[in-house]
């Protein structure tokens, strides 16, 4: 299992590389419900679901995008009703089932797609 910092070094990487000026937040593992502590009204939180929906309006106006995605079987029960009680929505983001890393990406795509329509 990666270090908190190695992660961090290969998305500063990844950004100097891309030449992305948005490096990403990468932070302690912590729970759905912990991380929820730290959305602000004006963020959007969605979750990536196999049944979810188009990732349409998946950038927010003046906020933050929190994306929140689970192991190749999905979020458990409890999760998906924590954060429906946020107000989150399940998107989809294909038809094929994704490793983690690989559904992080893709979410992030579809997000910065969103932000540049």
């Amino acid at each position: 299992r990666a270090s908190l910092e190695r992660w961090r070094r290969i998305a500063i990487e990844a950004c100097k590389q891309s030449r992305n000026p948005f490096l990403p937040e990468i932070g302690e593992p912590a729970t759905v419900r912990e991380s929820l502590a730290q959305v602000a009204e004006t963020d959007t939180v969605a979750y990536a679901d196999a049944g979810g929906g188009p990732p349409d309006g998946l950038a927010a106006d003046g906020g933050r995008l929190y994306l929140y995605i689970g192991p190749e079987g999905g979020l458990t029960g409890a999760e998906r009703e924590v954060l429906a009680a946020r107000g989150a929505r399940p998107v989809g983001l294909g038809d094929n089932i994704l490793r983690v890393e690989t559904a992080a990406v893709a979410g992030a795509v579809l997000a910065l797609m969103r932000t540049s329509m």
